[in-house]
């Protein structure tokens, strides 16, 4: 990690999968922590379909307009620019990501460079 990007207080980053079945489900998991990251005072980004990205705007109402929605067919378009969108992203501020990757319709290759990504931006923008 570029030293100029850390964090002045040291928080680390925290990436977890959180799996979920339905858009019901997806609700539930991410609301709570939309929620609570705007309540820390965190800039907060979701980068997913469409579909899923109306259902988070009208759920959150007005709090919709205090977080950052991304079509994820545009931020996860190519893996080191995305990694490098995320570097810029949480420059010297507490950051939520919410991210889904797009997995359908790529090749067996392009999916590798996703995995490759998941796993190397722990260490990108870890501690």
């Amino acid at each position: 990690m570029h030293p100029a990007r850390a964090l002045p207080h040291s928080e680390s980053l925290k990436h977890i999968a959180v799996p979920y079945g339905s858009d019901a489900a997806f609700l539930r998991v991410t609301l709570p922590r939309i929620r609570d990251g705007l309540e820390q005072g965190r800039q907060v980004l979701v980068s997913t379909c469409e579909t899923k990205l109306g259902l988070l705007a009208e759920a959150l109402g007005d709090d919709a307009g205090r977080i950052d929605l991304r079509l994820a067919t545009s931020w996860y378009a190519h893996p080191p620019r995305t990694l490098a969108a995320c570097h810029d992203y949480t420059r010297h501020r507490r950051t939520l990501i919410i991210g889904e990757p797009v997995w359908t319709g790529r090749s067996e290759r392009e999916v590798r460079e996703w995995i490759r990504y998941e796993s190397v931006i722990n260490a990108a923008l870890g501690g």
